[in-house]
């Protein structure tokens, strides 16, 4: 896949999706002659779009198939973006301009470098990036508008969250160059499923291939667990301890979460044991420099996500298309359903 030059392309996108950008995309791009606008349909006929052999599609008809597919996912990236647009202007920090295309530019940056600090090489990161977005259901220009997000929430953030401590700082690079466990974690509703997926494995299956063919997986996570990580759930204390405790390309024990009421079970396939780097340390400027640079993006992370949390607590919306109405009510219902806690199975009814 060709490689983009993100900085133009943000700037071709800004005009499409947000029109606080447009200013800043237009005052960069070279002048070009308008298109002609579309004749006007006819008194009392419906303005059409397009003709598929020869059958005129009228802008009503497409409108709503329009609605009813994608409207509820568009509206929410609007929502996300319009409430934190608010909250810029109110701030005195609208966002728009070149110096807001720079913070742009910079979360895509943080993105692209996430992607390089997993082992990606560089000149990959773009076009293993794009096949992740493929994969997920996520369309360019979507990253694009979750981008104009965070930029926004980070820029509300300047001088509200506190710089990293020497604590912060220390127990993170405990976590990143002291003994680990690199893995990933299966989440079941049934002791049973990962009985099945342990015997599958001690019988010489790859992992890859007992986790495509297993059904009801609920959550499959790659995940690190450090030894100096501390937890507060009872849960993830004992899934540590098994995790550490598995020795490498084998399954952790079971750990129950309690918590769920019994409804879910996890364990840890251990892809790698890394022991402490001895030659990493703090005193080293470039260490301590990626450390606090990760310290303050969590901290700025954590602020953003209870930034947003608040703007949505009070949000008033007033849908008046009745297509967008509908699919929204059943998005915000699914979500619910979604966030609820799981409830315990009901007992099996006795043999008769």
């Amino acid at each position: 896949m060709k490689a983009i030059d993100w900085t133009k392309r943000i700037l071709l996108s800004g005009t499409l999706l947000i029109a606080a950008a447009a200013t800043a995309a237009q005052a960069q791009a070279p002048a070009e002659t308008p298109p002609a606008a579309p004749a006007p349909a006819p008194a009392g006929e419906p303005y059409v779009i397009a003709t598929i052999n020869n059958v005129p599609v009228n802008a009503q008809w497409f409108h709503q198939m329009l609605m009813s597919v994608g409207g509820s996912r568009v509206l929410q990236h609007a929502i996300d973006l319009m409430v934190v647009e608010q909250e810029a202007s109110k701030n005195g920090t609208p966002m728009q301009g070149p110096d807001f295309e720079k913070l742009v530019q910079a979360e895509i940056d943080r993105t692209l470098d996430a992607l390089e600090a997993q082992g990606i090489r560089k000149e990959d990161r773009t076009r293993v990036f794009f096949q992740l977005l493929q994969r997920s259901g996520r369309t360019e220009d979507e990253f694009l508008v979750q981008m104009r997000i965070q930029a926004g929430l980070r820029m509300l953030s300047a001088g509200r969250v506190e710089a990293p401590t020497e604590k912060e700082i220390q127990d993170a690079f405990n976590a990143l160059y002291g003994p680990r466990v690199e893995g990933r974690t299966i989440t079941m509703r049934t002791r049973a499923e990962i009985t099945t997926i342990r015997k599958r494995l001690e019988n010489g299956e790859a992992f890859e291939a007992v986790m495509q063919s297993t059904p009801n997986i609920v959550r499959l996570q790659a995940q690190t667990i450090a030894e100096s990580t501390t937890y507060e759930r009872e849960a993830d204390k004992q899934l540590k301890a098994a995790a550490l405790a598995t020795k490498e390309g084998t399954l952790s024990p079971v750990v129950q979460d309690i918590s769920s009421g019994g409804e879910l079970f996890y364990a840890v396939f251990v892809d790698k044991i890394v022991p402490k780097d001895p030659t990493a340390s703090l005193a080293d400027p470039v260490v301590r420099a990626r450390i606090e640079r990760i310290v303050k993006n969590s901290k700025d992370q954590r602020w953003m996500s209870a930034k947003a949390a608040e703007l949505h607590q009070n949000l008033q919306i007033n849908i008046r298309d009745p297509i967008l109405s509908r699919q929204y009510q059943i998005a915000k219902e699914l979500q619910q359903a979604a966030n609820a806690p799981a409830q315990p199975a009901p007992a099996p009814a006795p043999a008769p």
